[in-house]
């Protein structure tokens, strides 16, 4: 059974030049492929040494429509996150870093360790942000952004992402920007997971380059790009399973737009 728990969260959204130094969270070069659709949800597991907690998750959820929704990394020999939905089809694509847990069902909120993100632990150099490139984005779509540092306390953060992209944008949240949803909220020194979460609806075609943590100067020191508004998401990644509905749930592939 699927149980969403709503929440909303709110954040100043920066748009960014090049960050002083960054630590990358996943380039997406390890393939996955995953389709879901009517008759099925699709989830799976990569492995690979350059992802930190040695794994990614995905899950991917169909809610509505006529065609599949597709998410996708390392195709083709592009290090991209893609992401694919059909005209008229909704659905939402999870992508957890929660360790090595094999398991894309549930997060394991303290699978990564806990993992300290407020310094580079290969020069001592400070983290203040968690980011993302987008390569490439046809219509807007909000990201959400959570880090957990156990199952009774984490934060998320939505990005919004507008349309017509097509050539690499950077997008970052401070951490001091991330909204409390249970207990006192991530501690950035001590993180057992993280993840994105994004709703998709027809017409997504999504490319994210990578996700990092890194740092970057306080707001003032850079020219805004777009602010962030109070969004409201029903996101499943406290407790995801596999939905309730009268379908199986299976492994999926698809193919993504060349």
């Amino acid at each position: 059974m699927n149980q969403k728990t709503g929440i909303v969260a709110a954040t100043a959204i920066l748009f960014l030049v090049t960050p002083a130094q960054a630590v990358i969270v996943d380039h997406f070069d390890a393939p996955q492929l995953l389709a879901a659709d009517f008759s099925s949800d699709a989830f799976g597991v990569v492995s690979d040494a350059a992802i930190v907690g040695l794994e990614r998750d995905m899950y991917v959820d169909w809610t509505g429509g006529f065609n599949a929704v597709i998410a996708g990394a390392g195709q083709s020999g592009n290090s991209l996150l893609q992401i694919y939905t059909g005209p008229d089809t909704f659905g939402t694509v999870f992508v957890d870093w929660d360790g090595p847990d094999a398991d894309p069902l549930f997060v394991d909120h303290t699978g990564l360790g806990p993992l300290d993100i407020t310094f580079d632990i290969s020069d001592g150099s400070p983290l203040n942000a968690i980011g993302f490139e987008v390569a490439f984005n046809d219509v807007p779509i909000d990201i959400v952004l959570y880090v957990a540092s156990d199952a009774s306390n984490y934060s998320t953060a939505v990005v919004n992402v507008p349309g017509g992209i097509t050539s690499p944008q950077h997008f970052y949240v401070l951490y001091n920007d991330f909204v409390p949803q249970t207990g006192a909220g991530a501690n950035f020194s001590s993180i057992g997971a993280g993840g994105l979460i994004i709703d998709t609806y027809g017409g997504v075609n999504l490319a994210i380059d990578y996700v990092e943590s890194l740092y970057v100067p306080e707001p003032s020191g850079f020219a805004l790009g777009s602010l962030g508004v109070a969004a409201a998401c029903s996101v499943g990644w406290l407790r995801r399973r596999r939905r309730s509905r009268s379908k199986s749930v299976v492994v999926g592939t698809g193919r993504l737009p060349s």
